[in-house]
């Protein structure tokens, strides 16, 4: 169905989505940066810097569905932490986090790549699609991130 696309209130304003990309400029906050052509870091943390957090926001118009590769390094001593999520339009749709399998501070294992795949209807308002990650403690932060990749469709 064609309609008019309008700006996407996304991080606080209003952002036209680019044509080539169906997507609007990402918000970082925190720790993320930009790795790529819609690929970013959402975080890192490096031992003795203490806890570490990121977010990337977006829209999205004028697509059938978006995909979302998320692949991370994370602790093993504690459950629960260096956790990723994903939200579309303020729904949390995916979640990982670190479990405790080890005693050692030091031991780290990679996590993913997971792919999450979100069905868009259309909407002519678009879509607003968050990733956001975080230690939530400053133990056995060494080296410890998320990293994701997007393709719009």
């Amino acid at each position: 169905m064609a309609h008019l696309i309008v700006p996407i209130y996304v991080g606080g304003a209003y952002r036209c989505c680019d044509p080539a990309t169906r997507r609007t400029d990402a918000v970082l906050e925190g720790g993320a940066s930009v790795t790529g052509a819609s690929e970013w870091e959402i975080y890192h943390a490096t031992q003795g810097g203490g806890a570490a957090e990121g977010s990337v926001v977006f829209g999205v118009c004028c697509a059938v569905a978006v995909d979302i590769v998320l692949t991370g390094r994370i602790e093993t001593l504690d459950t629960g932490y260096d956790s990723i999520e994903v939200f579309h339009n303020g729904l949390q749709v995916f979640f990982h986090a670190s479990t405790d399998s080890s005693n050692d501070p030091d031991e780290t294992e990679a996590a993913g790549p997971f792919t999450v795949t979100l069905a868009l209807d259309d909407r002519p308002c678009g879509h607003v699609i968050e990733i956001r990650g975080g230690t939530g403690d400053d133990r056995a932060n060494n080296g410890v991130w998320w990293k994701a990749s997007v393709a719009v469709r």
